[in-house]
């Protein structure tokens, strides 16, 4: 971006440059043949005034010659300044018939200066001076063109000049519109492979550690990826393993367990059917089914563990959380809730049943 606005910048600045150039130039070059026209009209101007100046004598020799090498050097400025005329213009065809007279108009002055008689002078004066009308109008006509001409090019320099402009403005918008989508495009490269990281990083950290980044990318994100996704599979297969010693404990313990609360449920039943037992008795028989149930329940949630979920159970100790280990969501619904009051009840309880049990 920072060498696109710069060539964009470079490119301003000498296209800029070279059409403030040319409008210099035209004007100069204007300016310039404008004042060379002016000069030859004054030096025709000058020719008539000499002859006009006095009708009893004539002009000194000398002042004629001068006036016809004036007339003469006048021609080399404009054929060497000429200007890029339109084609439709008539100023080429103006221009033509003054450098083709005035040659032939600096003649006759001069042979005005060599006619020794009043006679003969006086008449090639009228003639002179009927040359020097078409002359002049020749030069007022060509000097109101380039004039038209000069304010012409201006007009039309300066409204290039403005596209210019425009279109230099118009480019940096489209610039900075392209720098602000490779932008966006650059922070969704970023941002994007940081989301789905970060939320596989949410979801593991609530132990399910079947979830996996789906990023198929050769850079470093997807490096990163790979590397996440393995330590996930290693973290699952240790989750696996021990979901899968404790299910063996839970049957190791439902069968260690299930001769035992036989007999002491049948023990329970005999000492409840017995004729002589008293209100206080039964009641104590019956916290021993509640205990001897909820037992029962619990090795029974351990054999459906799926994954290992703990909680605090004291201060610096956790403990197996039983309803959100046997649900697939991190939250438990409401078919769970039972269970885990259920759960906590006899882990809470427990204590309490076994003091009842030794009083």
């Amino acid at each position: 971006m920072i060498v696109l606005f710069a060539v964009l910048a470079i490119g301003a600045v000498l296209l800029l440059d070279r059409i403030v150039g040319e409008i210099d130039e035209i004007k100069a070059t204007s300016t310039t043949y404008i004042a060379h026209l002016h000069d030859l009209g004054g030096r025709i101007s000058a020719v008539e005034g000499a002859l006009y100046a006095s009708d009893s004598d004539a002009p000194s020799q000398a002042e004629l010659t001068r006036l016809a090498n004036d007339l003469r050097s006048s021609i080399e400025p404009l054929e060497l300044n000429r200007l890029q005329w339109p084609e439709d213009s008539e100023a080429p065809a103006i221009l033509a018939r003054i450098l083709d007279s005035l040659p032939a108009f600096a003649d006759r002055v001069d042979a005005l200066a060599l006619a020794s008689r009043p006679g003969a002078f006086y008449t090639a004066r009228d003639e002179v001076l009927r040359s020097h009308i078409a002359m002049q109008t020749d030069v007022l006509d060509l000097t109101r063109l380039a004039r038209a001409f000069a304010s012409d090019s201006q007009t039309a320099m300066t409204n290039r000049f403005r596209w210019v402009v425009l279109g230099v403005a118009i480019a940096s918008i489209l610039v900075v519109n392209i720098s602000i989508l490779v932008v966006l495009r650059t922070v969704g490269l970023v941002l994007r492979p940081m989301e789905e990281i970060v939320d596989a990083t949410t979801v593991w950290s609530s132990e399910r550690f079947d979830h996996r980044i789906a990023l198929d990318q050769p850079d470093e994100f997807g490096q990163l990826a790979r590397a996440l996704n393995q330590m996930a599979d290693r973290l699952e297969v240790n989750e696996t393993r021990k979901i899968e010693t404790l299910q063996q404990t839970a049957r190791m313990l439902n069968h260690e367990l299930n001769n035992a609360l036989a007999i002491i449920s049948l023990q329970v039943q005999l000492l409840d059917r017995a004729k002589n037992a008293s209100p206080e008795l039964k009641d104590r028989l019956d916290r021993i089914r509640a205990c001897l149930a909820r037992m029962t329940n619990t090795v029974d949630l351990l054999k459906q563990v799926r994954r290992i979920v703990l909680t605090d159970y004291v201060p610096g100790e956790k403990m197996l959380d039983l309803p959100r280990s046997i649900s697939e969501a991190a939250d438990s619904d409401e078919a769970l809730d039972t269970a885990e009051i259920t759960v906590v009840s006899t882990l809470t309880s427990t204590p309490t049943a076994q003091g009842s049990e030794h009083s």
